[in-house]
């Protein structure tokens, strides 16, 4: 029988660390013509190094990843050969063959080791009492939540932490609408008073960036540029601040927009023509503008 891992003989789970294991065994009976751990001086030396550690018992001290296994292995098979004995040298040659071929095994199992995907998140989050919610938006990371609520007659954003058991009200956000977040997640823009503005996730003082009557609904680039519908068009702001330009899409009005990921692309809610009504993929320079879904079903024309 030959050599169990052992977090196999443990009954533990296994992981790629034991797939390591499988491969050292692999690679010297291949170079050495006999199954189990070689002999002490049998394996060149840079060879040797490299199956000896993919055999050691504790997982631990083996290679951790195969991408670690496969940067040693290329290593030792760029390494100048030493001089030596024609069976030393003939034994090397065949133990940096077995390398290639390893390097192909090597790849085929870093690549297949399933990335971990996020496992679904269920919260409950407990509100302040007698409070009312009108709005929220999950952070990029994750990690927080802004809601507007109402409570004690104010109308406030509220940073809930997922780790937290408690939301914090922002002060100076009196009068918020629809929060947004930036994409590193530090800060949160919103509507009050007629205009734009933005505040640290951690509080501070709100900067105002600029007018923004019936506004509804904001975006935030990874290119530090803000995207906001207001009564009669989409508009735009560096996040700084600065000037204010219009995007062009004569006589409709488009409220909602969202970023897509590469920051050039957006979906808003569009409100033209009956049958054009619903979300839209546009990008900021005009160049793609395209119909995605109906607000609503229409009916057939009766005859």
């Amino acid at each position: 029988m030959g050599p169990v891992t052992s977090e196999l003989f443990e009954g533990k789970a296994a992981d790629v660390r034991a797939d390591i294991f499988s491969l050292g065994l692999v690679l010297a009976e291949m170079a050495t013509a006999r199954r189990g751990r070689p002999d002490p001086g049998v394996l060149p030396p840079a060879i040797e190094r490299v199956v000896n550690r993919c055999l050691e018992n504790d997982p631990d001290e083996r290679w951790q990843s195969a991408q670690d296994l496969k940067w040693e292995l290329e290593a030792s098979a760029s390494a100048p050969v030493p001089a030596s004995t024609g069976r030393w040298n003939g034994l090397l040659a065949g133990a940096l063959g077995v390398v290639a071929l390893l390097l192909a095994a090597v790849s085929w199992l870093y690549f297949r080791e399933p990335s971990s995907a996020p496992a679904p998140l269920r919260i409950s989050v407990l509100l302040p009492e007698k409070s009312r919610p009108l709005s929220l938006a999950l952070s990029p990371d994750g990690r927080a939540i802004a809601m507007v609520l109402v409570n004690d007659g104010r109308q406030q954003i509220w940073i809930r932490k997922l780790d937290a058991l408690e939301p914090v009200a922002l002060e100076g956000t009196d009068g918020a609408a629809t929060p947004f977040w930036s994409p590193d997640s530090r800060s949160i823009g919103f509507f009050a008073d007629g205009r734009l503005k933005r505040i640290d996730r951690s509080g501070g003082p709100v900067q105002t960036l600029c007018d923004s009557l019936g506004a509804l609904g904001g975006t935030w680039n990874q290119n530090g540029e803000i995207l906001f519908g207001d009564l009669v068009r989409l508009k735009k702001i560096q996040a700084r601040g600065g000037a204010v330009s219009h995007l062009a899409n004569e006589g409709v009005r488009e409220i909602y927009p969202f970023f897509l990921p590469d920051g050039r692309h957006f979906l808003a809610t569009q409100s033209p023509r009956p049958t054009e009504a619903g979300v839209w993929l546009r990008t900021l320079d005009g160049s793609d503008s395209r119909h995605i879904q109906c607000a609503v079903p229409w009916p057939a024309t009766r005859e």
